[in-house]
């Protein structure tokens, strides 16, 4: 019995680490100033097929019209890559709205230091920042999706465009591909497309992990854990016993 359990232990930190994939930025482009005749291409082919694939985008933009009618539209177009969230989906557009994304004054991919410090070490490229004057109303808008590599296909193409803005210019627009477990901060960029306060966000945190779901996980997992340890301890003390 007491081996049963220890195998079982064993057998859960195996699963563990079979299911949590290393993650790995595969590639990164930065287009500043991109305008409405023009789209931009990336080209990668570094992806596994059978892994888990995403892309993080962010984007600056200035406002120069003070209403709603300040827009752009976000054109992201795939090659040999599959929305995981809509597959019949061959071309992904959003509307942005400049008034309804938050205003910045610290805009900065370089910002979120974790995601720079990985993409410099991943890629060898440091991210450019836009030119900006006093006085500029910069939004910023991020994207985070998850893709399915097509059976077959090698070279993937990601190409994305702003066919059509009125008074809402995109100053920088950075992609980042990836594989595997998406990074903390590339999830804490969606938080970007919130008018919260960073205090009212940490609240919202707070708020979150003290929910009852939140903490019977936490309970789970420290029994989980707790089991794993115990039995490990009783099968060293079991075989212990024995040889006495």
């Amino acid at each position: 019995m007491l081996k049963k359990i220890c195998v079982l232990g064993m057998g859960l930190l195996l699963s563990c680490s079979i299911f949590a994939q290393e993650s790995k930025i595969v590639t990164f482009e930065q287009f500043l100033q991109l305008d409405v005749e023009h789209a931009a291409q990336m080209e990668f082919t570094d992806v596994t097929p059978s892994t888990q694939a995403w892309t993080a985008i962010y984007v600056i933009g200035k406002q120069t019209v003070p209403d709603r009618t300040a827009q752009m539209n976000l054109v992201i177009l795939p090659e040999g890559l599959i929305n995981k969230a809509n597959p019949t989906e061959k071309l992904s557009q959003t509307l942005l709205v400049a008034d309804d994304l938050p205003l910045r004054k610290k805009f900065s991919l370089n910002e979120f230091d974790d995601i720079a410090d990985e993409i410099e070490d991943q890629t060898d490229k440091k991210i450019q920042d836009p030119v900006v004057k006093d006085g500029d109303v910069i939004r910023t808008y991020a994207q985070v999706m998850d893709w399915v590599p097509e059976y077959g296909i090698q070279d993937f193409k990601l190409s994305i465009g702003v066919p059509e803005q009125n008074g809402f210019e995109p100053l920088a627009i950075y992609m980042i591909v990836g594989e595997g477990d998406k990074p903390q901060q590339v999830i804490d960029l969606m938080n970007q497309n919130s008018n919260l306060t960073k205090e009212e966000m940490q609240d919202k945190f707070r708020a979150t992990s003290n929910s009852p779901e939140s903490g019977l996980i936490k309970m789970e997992t420290r029994l989980m854990i707790f089991l794993v340890i115990a039995a490990f301890m009783m099968f060293l003390y079991w075989g212990k016993w024995r040889r006495n």
